[in-house]
């Protein structure tokens, strides 16, 4: 029906838009964290298909290394390079955007989106877990972006991108009556605190960079809701 035509017309249209805006970061670098699974490898993927060269980060090199060997015949255009690391190790982390400038150039994206949680109430949890959970979801992230929004100032970029993947956790705290009781039992309000922080530290740097004049870089948080496995990446 008309309706329905209006819709698909609309839909063309943006996705065209869409690629159009994608043009301009073509041949361009990415780093994608939490690249080895899920929103992180479907996030490699778009760019790869947008002819954008990625470097994945992820502990799993033969998770990424399997994926580099399919992307590499369906995206002929564009590269693939798995980069293992553990971004719960600061000393990895702070030399990691480095170590991709000397292996593969300057990068001018940069998808924070590696992730973990640890199932346990409050009264059961563990300081431990709770400080893993801060450096991976929290802390690489923030020095991450730190490393690579000074890397854009000192060479003058034109332009540059960071990605937060903050997870819907990080706009309300999870209860048992958002998805039922099997949720219950994970009780993610931990998890939900360091994806709130991560939030509150894209815009500070935001609301920073636009004090300084900056238009270089962009930091923006994307909610997502995916069904995956929750362990450390």
């Amino acid at each position: 029906d008309r309706a329905q035509r209006e819709f698909s017309n609309f839909l063309k249209a943006y996705q065209a838009y869409q690629s159009a805006q994608m043009e301009r970061w073509r041949g361009s670098l990415a780093v994608v964290t939490g690249a080895s699974s899920g929103i992180g490898a479907a996030v490699c993927e778009a760019l790869l298909g947008h002819g954008v060269n990625v470097v994945g980060v992820a502990r799993s090199a033969d998770a990424m290394e399997k994926l580099a060997a399919g992307w590499s015949e369906q995206h002929p255009g564009a590269r693939f390079s798995p980069f293992p690391c553990d971004l719960s190790d600061t000393a990895q982390v702070d030399s990691l955007m480095q170590r991709v400038k000397e292996a593969h150039g300057d990068a001018s994206i940069l998808v924070n989106n590696a992730g973990m949680t640890r199932p346990t109430s409050l009264l059961q949890g563990s300081t431990a877990d709770w400080s893993h959970m801060l450096a991976v979801n929290l802390l690489a992230a923030t020095a991450l972006s730190r490393d690579f929004l000074a890397a854009l100032h000192a060479r003058k970029a034109e332009q540059g991108h960071v990605l937060n993947i903050a997870s819907l956790s990080a706009h309300r705290v999870p209860v048992a009556m958002d998805t039922g009781p099997s949720f219950a039992e994970r009780n993610g309000h931990f998890y939900s605190a360091t994806k709130f922080a991560l939030r509150a530290v894209a815009d500070g740097t935001r609301l920073e960079l636009r004090a300084l004049g900056s238009r270089r870089a962009s930091p923006t948080s994307a909610p997502a809701w995916l069904t995956r496995r929750s362990t450390p990446v």
